[in-house]
């Protein structure tokens, strides 16, 4: 797959970086966990409910691919919970129980589940990731020059290198 050398990328957290699941597999959502999370697994943590979260396959990887090019990487979810303050927030925590915040020097964007995400970018040109066939072709249509990718389009985070 080929993605445009862009100066920004943008990445959904849920379903994109990670993927979150009760302990029946059914998924959820990262700001759904109940805290603290303990390491159940390399790049796998687990709530007291038997809640998982899984960093997917070779993101860190291509997170650092992107950095070696001087990219802006940013993250735009709408995985924030109301009343929590932002560093305290299922998904700022996991970002950095994961070791890979430090990866994300552009916008960070936790949204409440009803705020929409295309408003929260203030940039015509940029890379965005989502699982989401209706954010990819609401974010297509308000930031035309947006070159945006579904996340079910490719396999592993490899595939992109």
């Amino acid at each position: 797959m080929k993605i445009p050398d862009y100066k920004y990328f943008y990445f959904d957290l849920d379903r994109n970086i990670w993927d979150t699941t009760d302990k029946y597999g059914n998924p959820i959502w990262a700001r759904q966990l109940i805290f603290p999370v303990i390491e159940n697994k390399i790049n796998e943590y687990m709530d007291d409910c038997l809640s998982t979260i899984k960093l997917q396959d070779g993101i860190e990887h291509y997170l650092d691919f992107l950095r070696n090019k001087n990219v802006n990487i940013g993250f735009i979810s709408r995985g924030a919970n109301l009343n929590i303050a932002y560093k305290n927030q299922p998904s700022f925590l996991m970002l950095e129980k994961f070791n890979i915040l430090k990866y994300f020097n552009a916008e960070h964007i936790l949204l409440h589940k009803n705020e929409i995400k295309h408003l929260s970018i203030n940039r015509r040109r940029f890379v965005y990731f989502d699982d989401s066939q209706e954010e990819i072709s609401l974010m297509k249509e308000h930031k035309e020059e947006s070159h945006c990718i579904l996340r079910s389009d490719f396999k592993s985070w490899r595939d992109l290198f």
